[in-house]
């Protein structure tokens, strides 16, 4: 494909050297629906299954429709939330703000046999609690304390 046309909209639109590297214009980089993966923080290696080296790094996506209005998103592991209060008492109602995803999923394929694993992006950043259907749990040492 030549360097110049957008790879998503086909336009000779590609001027900037970061537009070029990625192969997308500025405009269709701000559509909905455009999803570029945060940089890779894994250690790559060979495929566990078959030793394949060639990896394919994806989001994880769902799709679905809303009103007549297809979609897709990435998948995360939870959404941050927003509580609305009454004008005098207790909160009534805490919604997830979908446009707010936390620990989205990202997937590495083995273009050799197709093994897919399954990785959170950044884990650390996802909220702990049953609002978002969270738990952490902690794995003993099975030594124990004493050695």
């Amino acid at each position: 494909m030549d360097p110049t046309h957008c790879r998503m909209c086909g336009l000779p639109k590609l001027t900037l050297p970061d537009e070029q590297a990625y192969g997308v214009c500025a405009d269709c980089y701000q559509l909905p629906g455009f999803f570029k993966l945060p940089p890779n923080t894994r250690a790559l290696k060979p495929c566990r299954e078959c030793g394949g080296r060639e990896l394919v790094r994806a989001l994880g996506l769902e799709r679905g429709a809303i009103s007549g209005y297809a979609y897709a998103a990435p998948l995360a592991v939870a959404f941050r939330q927003h509580v609305r209060h009454a004008v005098f008492g207790p909160p009534i109602e805490a919604q997830p703000d979908l446009e707010e995803p936390v620990g989205w999923l990202e997937l590495l394929i083995c273009r050799a046999c197709g093994l897919v694993t399954w990785h959170a992006v950044a884990p650390q950043s996802i909220p702990i609690g049953p609002e978002y259907a969270t738990e952490l749990l902690r794995v003993e040492d099975p030594a124990g304390p004493y050695r």
